[in-house]
């Protein structure tokens, strides 16, 4: 089964070696401080006209780059500052936090994940004659997990 899939695998990685840089990422990092705007810009205009098949410096790609540097920078001084963790424990993310916590740990403590693991040994050792009619019993049971 893996084998199949190794050759594609082995092609899309070596096509995504080829790839340039992001240009919207490469932006993001000179918006960011962590280098010099202007070379970056270039850089992002190089992997963009590379990327739709233009020639370098094109106008358009150059247009482009501009449009997304007032769209990041628009961004990214509307951005708060960063969280901490205590944020979770506060407000409208605490009802969320512990309905979902609740959730988690309710699961583990009834052993959902254990029924559904062991379900073939159970349903066999609860009359199922057969390994086969166990396991489709046991991916019905799944399946109402899910739903």
């Amino acid at each position: 089964m893996f084998g199949f899939s190794a050759p594609i695998a082995l092609l899309m990685g070596f096509g995504m070696w080829t790839l340039p840089p992001s240009p919207r990422w490469l932006l993001l990092r000179a918006i960011q401080g962590k280098g010099p705007l202007q070379e970056y810009k270039e850089k992002a205009i190089g992997a963009l006209s590379k990327l739709r098949g233009r020639p370098a410096g094109d106008k358009v790609s150059e247009k482009q780059i501009e449009d997304t540097i007032i769209s990041l920078k628009t961004a990214y001084t509307d951005e708060e500052a960063e969280g901490n963790f205590l944020e979770v424990l506060q407000g409208p993310s605490l009802k969320a936090f512990t309905i979902g916590g609740g959730l988690v740990l309710f699961q583990q403590i009834t052993g959902q994940p254990s029924v559904l693991y062991y379900a073939g040994s159970i349903l066999q050792s609860a009359g199922f004659s057969a390994a086969a009619d166990a396991a489709r019993v046991s991916v019905v049971i799944g399946i109402f997990k899910v739903s």
